[in-house]
């Protein structure tokens, strides 16, 4: 293998791994977002609470 085609493959795993680093932040972002969203609202909701164990109690959503 030659040099070249090293430095390419380094770039790339650099570059790559910039993007997915990028993509995860602005998850992360949303998430947060929504979060300060549904507790503006008065919804008492929270995404990170470890009292939920399943999917149908994350999402369920609490009236007034």
């Amino acid at each position: 293998m030659s040099y070249r085609k090293v430095s390419v493959y380094i770039i790339l795993w650099f570059v790559l791994r910039k993007i997915l680093l990028i993509i995860v932040a602005l998850l992360n972002l949303s998430i947060l977002l929504i979060e300060r969203e549904l507790n503006m609202a008065g919804c008492r909701h929270d995404l990170f609470d470890d009292q939920y164990s399943n999917a149908d109690e994350i999402l369920m959503v609490y009236k007034d």
